[in-house]
């Protein structure tokens, strides 16, 4: 879909990786959601038509998704490999710091295939 805004990464409400635009400063993720985050809004008032919004609310939803499945899979991958069960793994590598690194690498490539059929 060609979009009349320039597409950016931004950050859903809830912290995950997101595709937004810019207004007034913000990026927004959500334009059927005011840029404070209180109040519904026509996605119109940022200029988007609703197409548009509906398709940046889809590709938010891939690219969480994305982020989701990456993140049951790769316990499953190194338990097969270490032998190890699943409760220790998600106690140990829960906060990871190459754990997030990974989902955000999955997110960014899901962004760019995203970005790539606009």
């Amino acid at each position: 879909m060609q979009m009349s805004v320039k597409l950016v990464q931004g950050q859903l409400v809830d912290g995950l990786p997101g595709v937004g635009f810019v207004h007034n400063g913000l990026v927004i993720c959500d334009p059927y959601v005011s840029d404070c985050g209180r109040f519904p809004v026509d996605p119109k008032d940022y200029g988007v038509s609703i197409e548009e919004a509906n398709f940046l609310l889809a590709l938010n939803k891939t690219v969480v998704k994305s982020a989701q499945d990456t993140l049951d899979d790769v316990p499953s991958k190194i338990r097969e490999s270490l032998n190890v069960s699943l409760s220790r793994l998600y106690k140990d590598f829960a906060q990871s710091e190459s754990l997030v690194i990974h989902l955000r690498v999955q997110a960014v490539e899901c962004m760019r295939e995203a970005f790539s059929a606009t």
